[in-house]
């Protein structure tokens, strides 16, 4: 360690002995859960390398700082002074000087600075460092799981937002997301969501009513009652979204999707734009047909990106994969793995899908976006007018009319007998995000 004089004596030298020798630029690096490091190129001349710092404080040219040390030997062509229990977080700033002795002579860079911008994995960890980023997290390795949840007992609210709202933009569902225990349950270690039809009284109540309902509790400021229909929203139903953010990764949900006339579940990525990109995606129709006999029900499957929420632009972008029974009969597994470029889609471990996703899911400044968990029904979005359900009778509203909802409502006879009991809930098995 260099003493007062010494340091005295250098700082008057440092002003004069700058000659040939070019002082070397210093790499920094910040490291999690802790670590730094400073280092300079080694020169075949050079005998010292010393740096001194201090946190967030500036340092005078004579403090040796909080954290300091002199390297006299250089491994794998650096000079390295290395701290491996200083913690470190995104916009600390070091204020340095350091000493390099090269050929008998002694140079030094006093008043320095470094603001850490990034946190880089622990070095010896084998960590390769992914392009998923978690909002909760500075850097991630590759291959490494960045969140879970098996739904073994109830909520964890650490993870997860249980809304409370009035839904509209962009799909405008036919549904109040409520926080009702008969609707969003946890059972046999599964995730439960069990729309529910309101009672006559219930669905007739005027937007004050619904107001009071969502009270201190709505958790869209916007969509707590401030709009006025002929009716109102009929189906009680739930919805969840993490309280971090992903861009990029690979996200796997087990799950059984529910079996109900209007019905979907709301398994996808959306940002607070409403972009959205779609997990698995299906209609609980068991049949859905157009007056060209094509299908839309319950075996069919969608996946990929949404930034537009009209036909035919919102399924120009999916991919489907229609599959031999109806997908609410039984569990089944489906990922999405979303890259820079391109995003690859899932069912029960056969990829059906590859979308090259470029411009609106990449760029410099990708989106980054919550997981939804939730069943919706009815809405403008997810059922074509005209088409007949199960062949027994045509969908009962037509998207943007005024009375859409009382339409849908007061054609319940029709659609709410195939509600069972146990078939019209989506039922979650566990979810996994994990870095790529």
């Amino acid at each position: 360690m260099l003493s007062k004089k010494e340091l005295l004596l250098l700082c008057l030298v440092s002003d004069f002995c700058y000659g040939e020798f070019v002082i070397p630029q210093v790499t920094l690096e910040a490291y999690t859960p802790a670590g730094f490091r400073a280092s300079i190129p080694a020169d075949k001349n050079t005998e010292l390398f010393a740096f001194h710092g201090k946190l967030n404080k500036e340092i005078s040219q004579i403090e040796y700082g909080d954290f300091n040390g002199d390297v006299k030997v250089a491994k794998n062509g650096y000079f390295t002074y290395y701290n491996p229990n200083l913690k470190l977080s995104e916009d600390d700033v070091v204020h340095y000087w350091f000493f390099v002795q090269n050929n008998q002579l002694g140079y030094r860079k006093d008043g320095q600075k470094w603001r850490v911008t990034e946190l880089l994995p622990e070095p010896g960890s084998g960590c390769q460092v992914s392009v998923t980023k978690v909002s909760d997290k500075t850097n991630v390795c590759k291959d490494k799981v960045v969140f879970e949840d098996s739904f073994t007992e109830a909520l964890n609210e650490e993870k997860w937002t249980l809304e409370q709202y009035m839904p509209g933009y962009p799909d405008f569902e036919f549904v109040l997301y409520k926080k009702d225990p008969d609707v969003t349950f946890f059972k046999d270690g599964k995730l439960h969501i069990k729309p529910k039809l309101r009672e006559d009284k219930e669905a007739l109540m005027t937007m004050e009513n619904i107001s009071v309902e969502l009270g201190d509790g709505c958790t869209r400021p916007a969509n707590c009652g401030n709009r006025t229909y002929l009716i109102k929203n009929p189906v009680v139903s739930g919805r969840l979204e993490t309280k971090i953010t992903f861009t990029y990764g690979e996200f796997e949900v087990k799950a059984k999707v529910p079996s109900g006339d209007w019905l979907y579940p709301e398994i996808y990525l959306e940002d607070s734009q409403g972009k959205r990109i779609l997990i698995a995606y299906t209609r609980g129709n068991k049949q859905l047909t157009g007056n060209a006999g094509d299908d839309l029900g319950n075996s069919l499957l969608f996946g990929g990106p949404v930034s537009n929420h009209k036909e035919p632009a919102r399924s120009s972008k999916l991919s489907s994969y229609l599959h031999n029974a109806p997908l609410s009969q039984s569990s089944h597994t489906y990922k999405l793995r979303w890259t820079p470029g391109d995003i690859q889609l899932f069912f029960d471990g056969k990829r059906y899908g590859n979308i090259n996703t470029e411009p609106d899911f990449t760029g410099s400044n990708p989106s980054t976006f919550k997981l939804v968990l939730g069943v919706g029904a009815g809405g403008l979005h997810d059922f074509p007018d005209g088409y007949k359900s199960n062949g027994d009778y045509v969908k009962p509203w037509i998207n943007y009319k005024a009375t859409q909802v009382s339409d849908f409502y007061h054609s319940r006879s029709s659609w709410y007998p195939s509600w069972s009991t146990e078939g019209r809930q989506l039922e979650v098995e566990y979810v996994k995000v994990t870095a790529i």
